[in-house]
């Protein structure tokens, strides 16, 4: 994708994204990295995968299972 992802509808989705340098090109990082709220501590992270439907919370190290977005 090309562009600011809010201009293409984006917005609020819980997913992250990478964009180069430039802020042209965006990629998408979910499922590998999702923006979601913690069930075991209920606050708002970033998860990264640890394989299937596992995350990891990266402040505080919670090991907790979603389904993939």
């Amino acid at each position: 994708m090309t562009g600011n992802p809010a201009d293409h509808g984006l917005k609020n989705t819980g997913r992250i994204y990478l964009v180069d340098a430039a802020m042209q090109t965006w990629f998408d990082m979910t499922p590998h990295l999702i923006g979601a709220i913690c069930p075991q501590c209920n606050h708002q992270r970033i998860l990264i995968t640890d394989g299937e439907d596992t995350y990891i919370d990266t402040q505080i190290g919670h090991r907790v299972t979603l389904t993939c977005h």
